[in-house]
């Protein structure tokens, strides 16, 4: 059996099916490299045995921690982000996990392109070896999954300073990317300028 590689992903869910289906939706992304936990106890114990390099952690946990209280916790010994998971959008729930530093908010049910402009915002970014398309539709496409959420009205995971950075971080990919393309039409802008004739 070949061992899983790429950065590591624990996923906290208490609901089975879920969490197998978010766990198929990122090997899906390129990430087949998570681990499952079913409780914040557990969480905190696998996180002790092998840190992750990101945590999806479900806000709402059958037993006695809920997710917060476990990513507190976490947050205390291991230094790697949060992204709660969570169909509980009302402003206390929001303000509790906007106390910990370093974390993000994504509502259920979980949309793709916010998965994928999450990973990116945490610093696991894109993983090209199974991303398809040619790299222009990549970066098309990663463009617009870190706009859009940003649309909507209350959003947290989007500071307008974070999301400028990112887009930024695209458009100098992309004009890296075909630099030599972006010379020749500037050499055949000035070449081609209608010359005044006195």
């Amino acid at each position: 059996m070949t061992e899983a590689t790429g950065p590591k992903i624990l996923i906290v869910e208490d609901e089975r099916i879920v969490a197998r289906d978010f766990q198929g939706m990122l090997k899906g992304f390129g990430y087949g490299n998570t681990d499952l936990a079913g409780s914040g106890e557990e969480a905190l114990r696998k996180v002790d045995e092998a840190p992750p390099d990101l945590i999806f952690m479900d806000i709402k946990l059958k037993r006695d921690m809920d997710g917060i209280e476990a990513a507190f916790r976490i947050r205390a010994r291991h230094d790697m982000p949060v992204v709660f998971m969570s169909a509980m959008t009302d402003p206390e729930t929001r303000s509790r996990a906007a106390t910990i530093p370093r974390v993000f908010y994504i509502s259920k049910p979980l949309r793709e392109n916010e998965i994928a402009a999450v990973l990116k915002s945490a610093g696991i970014g894109h993983n090209d070896s199974a991303a398809g398309g040619s790299p222009d539709r990549r970066l098309l496409e990663q463009g617009v999954d870190i706009a859009l959420p940003a649309l909507e009205v209350g959003n947290p995971l989007f500071h307008p300073l974070r999301l400028r950075r990112a887009l930024e971080e695209v458009v100098e990919e992309f004009v890296e990317m075909h630099r030599p393309v972006f010379l020749v039409l500037a050499l055949a802008q000035a070449v081609l300028l209608p010359v005044e004739v006195e």
